[in-house]
């Protein structure tokens, strides 16, 4: 397994909650780690889209079929022999919470890589 950490202009402080945005990333980081195996890389990129700050955490795992992506965030939903399904709708309600998500997407299978988005924050 390989990490990259990517890091663009400095960014601007950002006032969210440590504990909530932990448990964010978790999980993001865990779903990741959980698709990649032994072989393959996480990237971490953080940086900013004009004066707004984002981050990304992308993998290199195979991806989602389309029916699983369309069902991403829908409670109870997983793709896991042991998935409770709520991992990804805790990351959504916690990001709808702190910021507006302009984008959360997921990679589907063959298309590009993964890439979780969380920016614009609001006041």
């Amino acid at each position: 397994m390989r990490w990259s950490w990517e890091a663009g202009a400095p960014v601007p402080a950002v006032e969210l909650d440590r504990i909530q945005m932990e448990q964010a990333f978790v999980n993001v980081i865990k779903n990741a780690l959980e698709a990649i195996g032994r072989d393959g890389t996480i990237t971490i990129r953080l940086g900013t889209r004009g004066p707004r700050p984002f981050v990304a955490i992308e993998d290199s795992g195979p991806g989602l079929p389309p029916e699983a992506r369309a069902n991403l965030f829908t409670p109870f939903f997983t793709t896991k022999e042991n998935g409770q399904g709520l991992g990804l709708t805790l990351v959504r309600e916690i990001l709808d919470k702190a910021i507006a998500c302009d984008e959360i997407t997921a990679k589907l299978q063959d298309g590009p890589n993964t890439l979780e988005e969380y920016d614009q924050i609001t006041q």
